[in-house]
Formats: structure tokens, sequence, C-alpha cells
């Protein structure tokens, strides 16, 4: 039987940017697609999804990112699929990413990845800049000091074994927490060691490459960071704005690649 492939994406008042993203996303690419739509009623996302008889899920409007996201993968783990994708409006796509996050999971057995080239963050002069970049048995894969939700591929697994998304983070660390929840399970590397795709610049690209457009760090954005960083901090003992704390070296991502 084969394995389906859904994607969900997550749009908030950004109709121009949800257009090019669903436009740059094939129709043989996938087998199950729903729009999250935690913004306002608008037209014309409206026109574009029924266009190409796509459903849409609304929530009850700037709900956050992470309730939106969980009405994704609660969707898409209804419809069965094995590889889910959770990718945001302001991403599009030039080539086929999610066979490639497949394929590279099924080499290296880690069943989650997360687009690290979203923002500069990850990279010197717009080019990516890994903590390394590992050979596993013959696929090339990226670490990267920083994460990014704008694009995150899940084995169906993952998810049925640690669950969703903490929704007492608003807009911000949801998807920090999530995947740490994910290391502590061994379906990702060490943290602070993020994979993905060595050449995923190759296959996606940012709209919004500095989040001057961003539709959630807007008002009490820091204040919400700053409240989902001490939660992140009680639940696992680590201060993400610490830069004196202390992370795995590469020998314990040596070890973990060779433990799975």
């Amino acid at each position: 039987m084969r394995e389906t492939i859904g994607i969900a994406i997550i749009t908030c008042d950004r109709p121009k940017f949800f257009k090019k993203c669903l436009e740059s996303i094939q129709a043989d690419w996938y087998d199950e697609i729903v729009i999250i739509n935690d913004g306002e009623n608008n037209r014309e996302l409206n026109h574009e999804c029924n266009k190409g008889d796509v459903p849409i899920i609304k929530t009850k409007g700037r709900e956050g990112v992470g309730k939106a996201k969980n009405k994704a993968f609660k969707y898409l783990l209804n419809k069965k699929c094995e590889h889910i994708f959770l990718v945001e409006d302001d991403i599009i796509f030039k080539k086929n990413a999610f066979n490639a996050y497949i394929k590279a999971s099924k080499v290296t057995k880690v069943k989650h990845f997360n687009y690290c080239l979203h923002g500069q963050d990850n990279k010197i002069n717009n080019k990516p800049n890994p903590r390394k970049i590992i050979d596993i048995r013959g696929t090339k894969v990226s670490l990267y000091f920083n994460i990014y939700g704008a694009c995150s591929y899940y084995h169906r697994s993952v998810l049925e074994d640690i669950g969703l998304f903490d929704e007492k983070y608003i807009n911000a660390m949801e998807h920090v927490d999530h995947t740490m929840h994910a290391i502590t399970k061994k379906y990702h590397p060490p943290f602070r060691w993020f994979i993905d795709l060595e050449n995923s610049n190759e296959y996606i690209n940012d709209q919004d490459y500095n989040h001057d457009k961003s539709k959630i760090r807007t008002g009490d954005w820091m204040k919400d960071f700053r409240n989902g960083v001490e939660r992140f901090k009680s639940k696992y003992k680590i201060d993400v704005t610490n830069p004196y704390q202390e992370y795995d070296g590469i020998d314990k991502v040596i070890s973990y690649f060779k433990s799975i």
C-alpha cells in the first residue's frame, strides 16, 4: 500500500503569501492537503482554496499558531497520512521537497525534520551555515544551531507517540518544545543539532526573509516569547536565551545516529 503524504498550509491574513505558497505545491506531490486559516475570513483566500477544491478549516481567528497546527495534525492523522508536513504561508517550493525529506528520513531513520534556513540565523552572507554536515548511509544532512517551524516533517508515529503541540505556548516556542519532546524519544538528534536536508535551500524559499511581515511578531509578542522561554526552561531545564548554556557535543550526535 502506498504511504500517503499529507500537507497543511497554515495561514493568517497574508493572502498574497498564501496564494504563492499554494501555487508552488504541485498536485502530484501529495495525497491530502488542507488549509488552516487562523486569520479573519478572507474572500481571496477562500477563492484560492475553492478553485482547486482544497479543504479549509477556519479557526476562531488569531487563536495562535500552535492551536492552528494542532488542527492540521488532527485532520491529516484522521486521513491516515503516513508522512505529515506543516507549511507556513511564507514558504514557497522550488521543487518537490516532500519526497526529499521522506527519503532522508527513511535512510537516516530520523523521523522529524525542520527546514532550518527560514530567516537568517542559520546563514552567513545569506548562505547556509550548518554546525556540521554528516553523511548517513550515503545521504548528507545538515545540523544547525537554531530551529524554525515554517516547514516541518513528521512521520505519523512521532505524533502518535508524543502527541501534539503544547497549546499553553502562544505564538512562540511551541515548535521548539515539540521538537524537544521528539528529542527525548530519540526521533531527532540532540538539542541544538537540528536536522535538515543538506541542500534544503535548493527546494524551498522564503517569501519574508526577515519576518518583516509576520502577523504574530507584533504587539505583545516579546512577552509571549519570554513566557514561552520560561515554560520551556521549567519543562526541560534549558534556557535558550542563555549564551553560556551547555549542550551535547558532536560525540553525542554521532552516538545518536549509531543508535537508531
